[in-house]
C-alpha cells in the first residue's frame, strides 16, 4: 500500500512514545485520511516487535482491502512475517 505519493503532505515529527516505547509519526495518507505509521518492540495485543500502520477514527485509506486491517487499531505485520519472506525488505515496505 502506498501511504502518500503527494509531496505537500503533511507529517508530525518522528515521537517515540512512552506509553508503549514504539517509535511512530502521524501523515496524511490521502486528502481525507490521516495514518499513524511505526514500529512497536511488541505489546499486550501483538506479543513481539511489528511494524503497524493506525489511521485516525474512520479515516482508512481507501487503497488497502479490508483484509488488510488485522489488528484492533489498524494493520500490522510481525517481526516474524518480516524476517520468513523472501524479500524481507520488500515485505515490509510492501506492508
Amino acid at each position: 500500500m502506498v501511504i502518500s505519493t503527494r509531496p505537500d503532505a503533511d507529517a508530525d515529527r518522528v515521537r517515540l512514545w512512552p506509553e508503549h516505547f514504539d517509535l511512530g509519526v502521524s501523515l496524511d495518507a490521502a486528502p481525507t485520511a490521516r495514518v499513524n505509521v511505526g514500529a512497536s518492540p511488541g505489546d499486550d495485543e501483538i506479543d513481539e516487535p511489528y511494524l503497524y500502520l493506525a489511521p485516525w477514527g474512520d479515516s482508512r485509506p481507501a487503497s488497502a482491502p479490508d483484509s488488510y486491517w488485522n489488528a484492533s487499531f489498524g494493520a500490522a505485520i510481525t517481526a516474524t512475517d518480516v524476517r520468513s519472506a523472501d524479500d524481507p525488505m520488500t515485505a515490509a515496505m510492501r506492508f
